[in-house]
């Protein structure tokens, strides 16, 4: 008998795992860290884990109801600095990133706690920083994280 639990997807797991990690980060004291959308974007620094991109299942090479899952997790910086420059505002947002990829790659569990097979850093993208509504500078980034995961929906 296989003691492998059924589960229909990891992606509820590997989230949570996340956002432990981001919510315990101490370089990321004073920052708003949200479970989806952020309740104040009026914040000056957002750190939020805002959704799932691209879910794709396909068959496992061993066992029958077993299935191989792959998905992004989309985690979106904000920093918005009203006295700050332009430069500082990339800066600092870019320093929140780093604070995520050491999270996910930098604990040297590439697992999130087992609830993936792996999961890395896949990309770190923005637009520039730009004039914010009521003065200051304003950006916004968001660093995607790959998941794979295996996932068994034997019936009982």
């Amino acid at each position: 008998m296989d003691d492998e639990p059924l589960m229909g997807t990891s992606i509820p797991a590997a989230r949570g795992v996340l956002f432990d990690r981001l919510y315990a980060a101490r370089a990321l004291a004073g920052v708003q860290r949200a479970y989806g959308e952020p309740d104040a974007y009026e914040d000056p620094e957002v750190v939020a884990l805002l959704g799932t991109r691209a879910p794709e299942e396909e068959p496992a090479a061993m066992g029958a109801g077993r299935k191989d899952e792959t998905y992004e997790l989309e985690v979106g910086i904000k920093v918005h600095k009203r006295d700050g420059t332009a430069r500082e505002v990339d800066v600092r947002a870019y320093e929140l990133a780093d604070v995520v990829v050491d999270e996910v790659e930098g604990t040297g569990d590439y697992t999130l706690n087992q609830s993936v097979m792996w999961a890395f850093v896949t990309s770190v993208t923005g637009d520039r920083a730009r004039p914010a509504e009521g003065g200051g500078w304003v950006i916004f980034l968001t660093v995607l994280i790959t998941c794979r995961a295996r996932i068994n929906r034997r019936t009982a």
